[in-house]
Parts: structure tokens; C-alpha cells; sequence
């Protein structure tokens, strides 16, 4: 999906997932800004915030010892090795990081932690370079919060909805350094939940992604098994180059693209559209709520609008809970507080008669 900020995207997004829901699929959301948190927690799911600087509970060494994990632990010290240093990573250096899956391994459960097994780096530049991700000899580094914990608390059998939020992890629009990294552990969790069962995974500023050279190779592996695993990926971005300037994959293996309202359609960047179509998207009007679905040589110009003058038909009220804005997110937090309970069935319909109240989407401007 192509689309600018607010283009509507959020609305017709979580609109379309939970016309899905009839699969009973498990969703996995990586959101920016919020705009998805009243939707998932209305489907009764888990939110979680992603930042470098808190404490994740995560514990990556926690996993069992399988082959695959082995492969994502290496992994996984090597994108911690590279996030802030200016060298690449070395062989003598994978060597070490073999050397610490090997030793955490041996350990019994209770002690498979980072800080346990970083003497396995040495006591040069792969230690000083590693010491922010660790709280190893009573020193705890900044990102120490993200990955070396007791225990481990990503559990997908919680519930059907997973929301991650990446705010934290984006700055002016670009992606910091930690983003791919913080990302590598619930995408591996994510990987290891396809087993089968429908899911949905949400990629949302997925060009900040693409950018970083193993995550387009993740993504591209993504796209190639995603079908044959029963599911579906939503590759979200406000530029449709992106599509296919970092990777072809994204664009050769997608089969369908919904492109929304946007003046700065380039010609090179939507080769696949026909001239009528571009230069249609380039005249939309937002406020129509039109957009263009293109699925290989075909395409449907259609239209999403929750709004009527009849009062029956009229479904804006439910727009506060498929697009989340920050007056709105507030507001679910003090209802759920107040009322005692993040219950859906208890606290969604309190939420949207508030939200209509409050004017909260400013939508009686509108109407």
C-alpha cells in the first residue's frame, strides 16, 4: 500500500483486517505513531512499545536449542555488533559469537543470559563495542533494557493480535540505528509462529526496512514463503518507489497494490500504472476517500467513505476505533482505567460514544 499521511490508510487498513477476521488469522502489526493501538486493543490484543532505551523483557537466549535459533543468535550479535560501529563485522568476531551460542547452551536454563556469556568476546574492540547491549560486571548499558533479562516475555499464545509499536525506533521519518535490531527478535518469534495458520503481518514505514541491507533480505524471504505458509503481508509506505528501488521482490512478488490519493505521483516510480491512472491519483480529491487497486493488469478505481447523511448508514462513529490519533489513545487509556477492565466488550462501546462526545477525529467538522 502507497499512501501519504492522512490519506485515510489507518481507516481502510484495519477496515480491511478486520473484514480478515473471519479466518481467525493471528495479526502481527508493526505500527508507527500509535494509529493501529485502539484498533488491536479493541480486537482484544497485546500492545507493545518498542524502544532502545526501555526494558523489553525480551531474552533471546532464552530460545531452545535448535539449529535455526543457533543461526538467528549469530545473527542477532552481528546486527548488535554493527548498529552503532563504523567496521564491519570480522570472522575472528562471528568465531566469538559462535563461541557464546555454544557456551549459553551449556548453561543451565536459568542462567542463559547476555551478560553470562560475553566473555566469549574478548577484551578488545568486540567488547567495548557489545558493552551497551549488556549489563555484564555490575555496568549496565544503555540498551542493556532490550535483550539481557531474566527471562523472556514474548508470548504469541496470549491472544489472536499483536501490536508493535516503532515511534521509539524512528526519527524525522528515517529509521535510527537500533530499529532493524530491536525488530530482529518478535520478527523471529513471528517466523517461528508460522506454522500454518492464517496471519496477517503488517509492515508499516516499511521503506525504512528496505534500506537496511539484511532486512531487505528478510523481507524478500518474507515475500517468497509468505503464501505458502497461509498468510499475507501488508508492506505499507508513503512513496511507491520503494516498492521496487531496493528490492524488486516486493514488487514482482506482491500480488495486488493499493496506491491512495497522492499529488506527487511519479511516472517512473508507478511504471506499472497506465497514464489515465496515475494522472487520476494525481487529481484525487482525499476527502472523497477514493483510491486505485491495481492486482497485475487489472485494476479498480474504488471508494471507502463511512460517512452518509442517512443515520442509519452513517458508520463514522467507528472511525475513532480504526484510526487511532493521540487524543484518542488517551482517551481508551482513561476509559480502560476508570472502568478496570481492557475488556473490549466493556470498554469499546464506552470509548466510541466519548470519542463522538469529544469530537476526538474531528469528525462533526466533516459531516
Amino acid at each position: 500500500m502507497a499512501a501519504d499521511t492522512g490519506m485515510g490508510k489507518t481507516t481502510l487498513l484495519t477496515l480491511l483486517v478486520s473484514e480478515a477476521d473471519k479466518a481467525e488469522p493471528l495479526v502481527f502489526w508493526f505500527d508507527n505513531r500509535f494509529g493501529a493501538k485502539v484498533f488491536m486493543k479493541a480486537m482484544g490484543g497485546v500492545h507493545t512499545t518498542l524502544s532502545p532505551h526501555s526494558n523489553m523483557r525480551w531474552n533471546p537466549l532464552k530460545l531452545p536449542d535448535t539449529p535455526e535459533n543457533r543461526a538467528y543468535l549469530v545473527d542477532w550479535q552481528v546486527q548488535m555488533r554493527e548498529c552503532y560501529a563504523s567496521t564491519p563485522t570480522s570472522a575472528e568476531d562471528i568465531t566469538r559469537f559462535k563461541a557464546a551460542v555454544e557456551e549459553n547452551y551449556g548453561l543451565p536454563l536459568a542462567d542463559r543470559r547476555l551478560r553470562n556469556v560475553v566473555w566469549t568476546y574478548g577484551q578488545g574492540e568486540l567488547a567495548d563495542i557489545m558493552a551497551i547491549w549488556h549489563g555484564a560486571k555490575g555496568v549496565t548499558g544503555a540498551n542493556a533494557g532490550v535483550f539481557d533479562n531474566a527471562e523472556d516475555s514474548i508470548d504469541f499464545s496470549q491472544a489472536r493480535h499483536y501490536c508493535f509499536e516503532m515511534m521509539e525506533l524512528l526519527k524525522g521519518g528515517e529509521a535510527r540505528p537500533e530499529l532493524p535490531v530491536v525488530m530482529s527478535y518478535p520478527l523471529h518469534r513471528i517466523e517461528q509462529a508460522m506454522n500454518g495458520r492464517p496471519f496477517i503481518l503488517v509492515l508499516e514505514e516499511g521503506q525504512n526496512l528496505v534500506k537496511n541491507e539484511f532486512w531487505r533480505k528478510k523481507i524478500d524471504n518474507f515475500i517468497m514463503q509468505i503464501r505458502r505458509k497461509n498468510g499475507l503481508i501488508i508492506f505499507v509506505t508513503p512513496d511507491a518507489k520503494y516498492f521496487r528501488s531496493e528490492t524488486d521482490s516486493i514488487d514482482k512478488q506482491t500480488v495486488t497494490k493499493i496506491y491512495l490519493a497522492s499529488d506527487q505521483v511519479k511516472d517512473e516510480d508507478h511504471e506499472n500504472l497506465t497514464v489515465a491512472e496515475r494522472e487520476w491519483l494525481r487529481k484525487l480529491n482525499p476527502k472523497e476517500h477514493k483510491f486505485l487497486i491495481r492486482r497485475g493488469r487489472e485494476s479498480v478505481r474504488a471508494c471507502f467513505d463511512l460517512s452518509s447523511d442517512n443515520p442509519d448508514e452513517d458508520l463514522s462513529d467507528f472511525i475513532p476505533v480504526l484510526s487511532s490519533n493521540d487524543v484518542g489513545v488517551a482517551l481508551m487509556d482513561q476509559i480502560i482505567e476508570r472502568l478496570g477492565t481492557d475488556d473490549p466488550a466493556v470498554w469499546v462501546p464506552v470509548f466510541m460514544q466519548e470519542a463522538k462526545a469529544k469530537n476526538t477525529h474531528n469528525l462533526k467538522a466533516v459531516r
